[in-house]
């Protein structure tokens, strides 16, 4: 699952700095948004129109 970092943490298989995004296992990143560390980043679907 991919996260934003919302405050710099470390962990056992994570070093994130504020700002930083990293694809993390879910059950851990589902851990760090539930303690308000992280946020999910969801895939935005916008579409081009050639012109």
């Amino acid at each position: 699952m991919k996260v934003k970092a919302l405050i710099d943490c470390v962990g056992i298989g994570y070093d994130l700095k504020k700002d930083d995004e990293a694809n993390l296992p879910k059950e851990l990143a589902e851990k760090l948004i539930r303690f308000g560390y992280a946020e999910e980043v969801k895939k935005s679907k916008e579409t081009k129109v050639k012109e």
